[in-house]
This record gives C-alpha cells, structure tokens and sequence, in this order.
C-alpha cells in the first residue's frame, strides 16, 4: 500500500471535505435520512435492552459524582447503589458517560435524550462515511455516507441507550483520521491527524473496552503501508506510548474489579467454555439479518472491483484489511453477540459505493456519455437504492417496553418521600425511573430482587424468606415501603420468595390500588401485554437509615452495610 498522497488521483489536498461539487445536497441527503431514522422508533424509549437501562443510569450516576465529588468513590459508589440499586460503574468506561451528563443537565432526565445522544453518533457516522466516500473513492459519492443509517444493524442499535453506535462513529472517526495521516507525504506527515487518530481511538475504548479490535487495525494498516516510514519515526511511537498510559487507569480497574466479565469476553469462565460456544461462523450465520442479503451480494461484488480496479484497489486491501481484524478478533471472543460487529458497516457500505459507482459508469459509456442521461441514470440508481434501502429499514423490528414510566410516576404522586417496591421482570427499567424522577434523593428503589432473594449470575438463587409471614415482617423492618408494585410475572421460579409475596398481598394487610398495563414488543415483531399490580401495605413500616444489599459476583452473594445517599 502507498503510504503518499499518490496512491489515489482523487485527492487534492487534506481537507475533510475537498471537492466543494455536489457537497451540499450530499450533505441534505444524509441530514434528511438521519431524520427519517430518528421518525422510525420516536416513541421507543431506547431502554429495550437489559444493559441501556444502566447505560442511561450511569449518565446520572457521573452527573452526581462529579457535582459531590469525592476523594472516598468506592463509598459513594455503594451509598448510591443502595439507594438506586441499578448502576455498576466499574462494569463499563465513562467516556460516553460525560456527554450524557451533559446532555442531562442541558435537556433534563429522560432516557429519550440519551437516546437522541445515540442517534447523534448515528449522524456523526454517517457524515465520516460520506467525507471517507468523497475522499477515496470519488466526491460524487458522497452520497453513500447516507446509507450506512439505513442499515438493519445500525437502525437497530440507533434506537437503544447502548454503546455500540457511539463505538462506531469514534471509530470511524478515527480511523478516517489515521488514513489522512498514512497517505501524508513521508517527509511532511498530517501529524495532527494521527493526534485526532488517537484521541478517537482512545475515547473509543473507553467507551466500550471490546472495542481494542481497533488498536490491531491501526496497527495491522501501518505495518502493511508501503515504506513504513512513518512507523520509524519517534514521534509516533511517543503517541503510541501517550495513548497507552490513557487507557492504563481504565485497564487497573477493570483488573481490580471486573475480572469475571474478563473471563467472560476471553472465554475462561467455565459456563461459556465449551466446544460448542467456540465457533467461526457466529457472525456469518447472522451477517444476512444484519446488513441485508442485497448489501452483501454487492459488497461483495464491490471488493471484487476494488482489488481489479487500480484507482480503488489500495483502499479496496486496506478495508479487506479492517474486515478480517474485525471478525477474527469478535469471533474468536467468547461471548458472542451480533451488535459487536457494527463497525463492518463502513466496508460494507464501501464497497457497495464502489459497486453502485461501477454500475453509473457503465451506463455513462453505454449512453455513449450524453450528460442529460447520465444525470438521469445516476439520480435513478441513487433513487432506487435509496428508497429500497429505506423501505426495508422500517421493516427492521426494533423491541420496546412501555407502561413503567406511568407506573413509577403514579407511585411517585402517592409516595414522594418513600421508598417504592417493585418485584417482576425489568426492575432495572423501574429503578431507573426511579431515579429519574428523584433529583433531591427523596425516594429509594427497593427491589424483590435485593430484598426477599438474590438473584446469582452463575449459581443458585438465594432466598432471604421461607413464608408470606416472612415477606410482611422483611417489608415491615427492612423495606420500608407502603406502595407495593408486583408483576404478574415472576422474575424468578427457582426459588418460592416471590411465590410468598404474591400469597402475602391478598391478605387484609394489603389494600389493592390499581392495574398497570405492561406492553413489550419482542424482536418477531410480536406483543407481550402484561399487567403490574400496585397495592398498599397497610401496617406500619420503618424506613432504615442503613440497609444490607446483596450483591451477585462470580457465582457468590457478597452483602454490604451501608446509608442511601442524600443530596
């Protein structure tokens, strides 16, 4: 590979956008589909997912820390935890994290503005895929940039309070940055493009720490460039270096605390480490699902072109390059699953441009070059394209929840300095709404899941009563709680504690309130309608200044003593 601006006639200078012809509408085009992304779900609170509730929590969580900041986090860690028993900061890094305070403290707490903050990075690929089009393939492609939104996996992911889609846009970013710099000439290199390289490479590990795939693709694209002069010179080993002392602190924690989800990527946990679970063609089994069969036929066509071609076929090994760290690296982890491949959108959508733009040009020649009906084919080819890419990303079934902000709210109304129970399936989506609505700390989130059994990734469920008696006296003494919220479903039934509470509610000690209507619509496009049930206890309670948590690691119940947090 060419490490000079040579290496593609279609570069001029080192401008993010260098040809001002056709930039405009290119730049309406992927604004306009990015709103028609945003329309697709509007009413999804992007909460879905069994993580987005703690993503969208841990924006509250930095919010607060870095108002009360303390010398004692690992306190102020559990005192909030026992107060809103949802968030595990040690368990992902903050880099996505601080924006979200922001947008928290600019917009107010809502899960639809962290979710907005996601389809912003949504954009922000978009607009690095349409420079990356412009720049390497050729300026009148810039309007490829626009369909990587339109893709199942990143129309999925957009509508989640999840970390994938920021993960893409950093790397993107980054990686179109560390292209600039490997095509600058040896004797003068972009160097402030590998600064910005790094800055993004970085911030998108600690965004997500599986994200360290991007590390080898760097690395892989600058062992193979032509000449490797540039990986002889001292100053980018100092950013190498400068970059590795940013994601120390990260990795000593992660280390200290979170060394089991470790064992559980890397495959030494021994409930994911059989034979079976060890295979190659996770990824490709699902690719179908997630980029469409149309969008990978003409990727592949397109990288067929690129290695033919010679004005693509440098960019053509370096995306093929990209492509294989990418699935190798995700492929030999352990824990599987489809969102981690995001970032083949870019090569996908790559290729495809290439595939597209061949197309348009034979039609040219074959017009014998008349520009009317060029124009004419080339909006025709683009139009098509576009609104079968569109009609199919409406069709992409994306889940969702309703019916726990009204039933949190309620309860708020009725109880505005108590704490609130809950027991059933999604008591993270109710311990977040919790939250949401509590800025002064006034309530608390109590849990079945913390305070009648234990819920144990990776061992038995341990109970903490053994009758109904025992559920009235446990909420009594350690709940603290009037408002009782019961799903009809039980969270857990290898254990007969929630068997007991819902016994317990239908004695005279309980007054029925009012029904909550639960509606969760899966991925096969089907509905799920279940009601949550809201009774108030109706004997005395005591609320606890201190209260012991269960807390599940590595197959073991560890508790701990300690004040729910006050503002």
């Amino acid at each position: 590979m060419a490490s000079t601006n040579t290496d593609n006639p279609l570069l001029p200078s080192q401008n993010l956008f260098y040809r001002k012809d056709s930039l405009f509408p290119q730049l309406l085009l992927v604004i306009a589909t990015w709103l028609y992304l945003c329309l697709l779900h509007w009413d999804n609170d992007g909460l879905w997912f069994f993580d987005a509730t703690q993503h969208a929590a841990h924006g509250f969580f930095w919010k607060d820390f870095l108002r009360d900041f303390t010398f004692k986090p690992i306190d102020y860690v559990l005192s909030y935890y026992a107060r809103y028993p949802i968030i595990r900061p040690s368990r992902y890094p903050p880099a996505f994290y601080f924006p979200m305070a922001l947008v928290y403290s600019i917009f107010g707490a809502s899960p639809y503005v962290a979710k907005n903050l996601v389809l912003c990075f949504a954009l922000m690929s978009a607009l690095y895929t349409m420079a990356w089009c412009r720049r390497w393939i050729q300026p009148q492609a810039g309007w490829a940039g626009a369909l990587i939104l339109l893709l199942p996996i990143v129309v999925k992911w957009s509508h989640a309070v999840m970390l994938n889609v920021p993960v893409l846009a950093l790397s993107i970013a980054s990686l179109y940055h560390f292209r600039i710099w490997l095509s600058s000439p040896p004797d003068t290199p972009a160097w402030r493009h590998l600064y910005l390289s790094a800055i993004l490479a970085v911030l998108s590990i600690l965004t997500h720490v599986a994200n360290c795939v991007i590390v080898l693709i760097l690395f892989a694209w600058l062992l193979t460039a032509r000449g490797n002069d540039l990986f002889k010179k001292t100053k980018t080993w100092l950013v190498v270096l400068a970059s590795a002392l940013a994601l120390v602190p990260w990795f000593l924690i992660v280390l200290k605390y979170e060394m089991g989800r470790v064992n559980l990527m890397v495959g030494s946990d021994p409930r994911i480490a059989e034979p079976s679970r060890w295979h190659w063609f996770y990824y490709l089994k699902h690719a179908p699902s997630l980029f469409d069969f149309h969008v990978l036929g003409l990727a592949i066509i397109g990288a067929i072109i690129g290695l033919s071609n010679r004005r693509w076929r440098s960019e053509t090994i370096r995306l093929l390059i990209l492509s294989a760290c990418i699935y190798l690296f995700y492929a030999y982890m352990a824990a599987n699953d489809v969102r981690y491949i995001i970032l083949l959108a870019l090569p996908l959508v790559l290729f495809c441009t290439m595939t597209l733009i061949t197309i348009i040009e034979s039609t040219r020649k074959a017009l014998h070059h008349r520009p009317a009906w060029q124009t004419v084919g080339t909006m025709t080819i683009i139009a098509f394209s576009f609104m079968g890419q569109g009609w199919m990303a409406a069709t992409v079934p994306v889940p969702s929840i309703s019916g726990y902000r009204e039933l949190v709210q309620y309860m708020e109304k009725v109880a505005p300095n108590e704490p609130l129970f809950y027991d059933g399936r999604r008591d993270d989506i109710f311990a977040f709404y919790v939250r949401a609505g509590d800025p002064g700390f006034q309530r608390r989130a109590v849990c079945g899941n913390r305070l009648l059994y234990a819920r144990n990734n990776g061992g038995p469920t341990k109970t903490f009563v053994s009758s109904p008696d025992d559920v009235i006296e446990m909420l009594q003494n350690k709940g603290g709680c009037h408002w009782i919220a019961i799903d009809e479903i039980p969270l857990v039934t290898d254990v007969n504690a929630p068997e007991y509470l819902r016994t317990a509610v239908q004695g005279s000690h309980f007054e029925w309130v009012k029904s909550f209507p639960i509606q969760r619509k899966h991925w096969n496009k089907g509905y799920e309608h279940t009601n949550v049930q809201l009774y108030r206890f109706l004997k005395s309670v005591q609320i606890p200044e201190e209260v012991e948590i269960p807390y599940s690691s590595q197959g073991k119940v560890v508790y701990y003593r300690t004040k729910p947090i006050e503002r």
